[in-house]
């Protein structure tokens, strides 16, 4: 999830974007008084969103942190997909490998930042990774065992219907 914060003059905005769309956004004339009405305003935003700020803070808690070197292959085209990836910092590369010219190029098919989701084959049968992500430049991400994150949501079904609608947006 990524809360976007927009203090720049005396119109306030909020946001909470889930890597693929935006879930729940507002905005407001402030006079001079942003500080005092903001964490309200976010408290607002994530009841709009249908995700308690607690529940996220558990969702973040089952992620383990990995920093990656870059050039490093956080997991390869065709390899088992047991984990979810949100990264924390850097990008990272999602290519395809295919000849080009009678040589094999790893083709980007996009490239990821800070507050997105990768590796959602890890949700999705038959839990192979239909890309490569390699790390162009240093990297950090949170990576989520599948089978920690599907019982955290079967025991909470309103979080897990979120957490899936918003994986089947970035599918879709």
């Amino acid at each position: 999830m990524i809360l976007a914060i927009d203090t720049a003059t005396d119109w306030v905005g909020l946001a909470l974007h889930d890597g693929g769309a935006i879930l729940a956004e507002f905005g407001w004339r402030s006079r001079r008084t942003q500080t005092v009405e903001l964490a309200p305003a976010i408290v607002q935003l994530w009841a709009r969103s249908g995700v308690s700020p607690e529940d996220a803070a558990q969702v973040l808690a089952l992620g383990s942190r990995m920093r990656l070197a870059p050039g490093a292959v956080l997991f390869p085209l065709g390899s088992p997909a047991d984990s979810l990836y949100l990264i924390t910092r850097g990008r990272v590369s999602l290519t395809l490998p295919m000849q080009v010219g009678g040589s094999d190029e790893d083709i980007l098919v996009e490239e990821r930042g800070p507050g997105e989701t990768i590796g959602w084959s890890a949700m999705v049968p038959p839990y192979r990774f239909t890309l490569e992500a390699r790390a162009p430049l240093d990297a950090e991400v949170l990576a989520f065992s599948r089978a920690a994150l599907l019982d955290y949501l079967a025991a909470r079904p309103a979080v897990g219907q979120i957490v899936m609608r918003n994986i089947a947006s970035v599918i879709g």
